[in-house]
């Protein structure tokens, strides 16, 4: 059971999940439209009512959502062509302000498991298991079969918070259902194992 160790591209998806990315991706553009608008038309308006203090908060909000794919794109192009360490450092810059600076309803999955990655592999920071246990269960749960298999990962090793086989389970047969080649693996040596099973 081998952890994966490269940056998740778009172009890696799993097959199953194109569709539903679409779909999804089409109502969150309409959803992100009408929320920046309604973001500027309120920081417009607080600037008369409010002052500009108010508003600097809501036109920042409106600028973050916006940056948010450039700053994922040029963090893979950076992540890409990396080869010392204030690039990488700077690529995990670019992915935390793509990833913290947004509300979670705009966070792009891959750039979670990106971030997450990072800080499994102490690239450009610190290691923190703790913090890439979060993002990959964030990233899970909209449904990225890479993060359902990391998160799987680490909760059956007890990597970045409490060994959980029962969980462990739950994320590989998730990623599993997307034709995970590695979650498969997994989830077959735990069912020959019968590890995971839930408690009578």
């Amino acid at each position: 059971m081998s952890a994966p160790i490269s940056i998740q591209n778009i172009k890696d998806h799993p097959a199953p999940l194109e569709s539903r990315r679409r779909n999804r991706l089409s109502v969150c553009r309409r959803v992100t439209k009408i929320a920046l608008v309604a973001l500027v038309a309120i920081g417009l308006l607080s600037t008369a009512v409010r002052g500009i203090t108010k508003a600097d908060k809501y036109l920042q909000a409106s600028a973050d959502i916006t940056m948010a794919p450039n700053r994922y794109n040029r963090a893979v192009r950076i992540f890409s062509n990396a080869h010392t360490q204030n690039e990488y450092i700077k690529s995990r810059k670019l992915y935390e302000l793509a990833v913290y600076k947004v509300p979670a309803e705009y966070r792009s999955d891959v750039a979670l498991y990106n971030l997450a990655l990072m800080n499994y592999n102490a690239q450009g920071g610190p290691k923190n298991l703790k913090e890439a246990r979060r993002l990959f269960e964030e990233a899970a749960e909209i449904g990225l079969a890479n993060s359902q298999y990391m998160l799987g990962f680490m909760r059956y090793h007890g990597e970045g918070g409490p060994k959980d086989l029962i969980g462990a389970r739950r994320s590989f047969e998730s990623a599993a259902i997307q034709r995970h080649a590695e979650a498969e693996h997994a989830l077959n040596m735990m069912i020959a194992k019968r590890e995971g099973l839930p408690k009578d």
